[in-house]
């Protein structure tokens, strides 16, 4: 925060988020749209955690920590850089997409189609951009055995 204050460089809202509540990484909504796999720019940088959930707001923004099981926390995560050069924690698209399904409460586990309509029209994810997403990646999610019926379905 010192950085922008200093250099007069927008603050580097996912950095800030990985500092606010930890251990977290961006993901969901936010590395989505970051990804470039939603059209959709996101008001509020949306984390995921180990620890209990929390919301946070402050001068910068808002602030939004989901709960997941350490062993299924730790897969996927990479480092994302931002224009000034900063470097944070994020979820890579896959996992971020992963993240998004488990924490989604209103589904079960779907049909392929079901699916397809909810990663499409729900989520508007870009067509194009789903067909490169690491396959290896969701194994990886798939592999911890957290919601397995639900992660199961992006393979098929």
């Amino acid at each position: 925060m010192k950085h922008s204050a200093v250099t007069g460089s927008p603050a580097c809202l996912p950095l800030i988020a990985n500092h606010l509540y930890g251990p977290s990484y961006v993901s969901l909504d936010f590395a989505l749209a970051w990804h470039g796999l939603i059209p959709e720019g996101v008001a509020e940088v949306t984390s995921v955690t180990p620890k209990p959930s929390r919301r946070l707001s402050n001068g910068l923004g808002r602030f939004t920590y989901h709960h997941l099981p350490l062993h299924y926390y730790t897969v996927g995560q990479e480092l994302g850089q931002a224009a000034d050069g900063l470097s944070f924690l994020i979820a890579s698209p896959a996992k971020a997409l992963c993240d998004r399904l488990v924490l989604s409460r209103q589904l079960a586990p779907l049909s392929r189609g079901a699916m397809r309509q909810w990663l499409l029209e729900d989520l508007r994810l870009d067509p194009d951009q789903l067909g490169l997403l690491n396959l290896a990646a969701i194994r990886a999610c798939l592999a911890t055995g957290y919601k397995r019926r639900q992660l199961g379905t992006l393979l098929t």
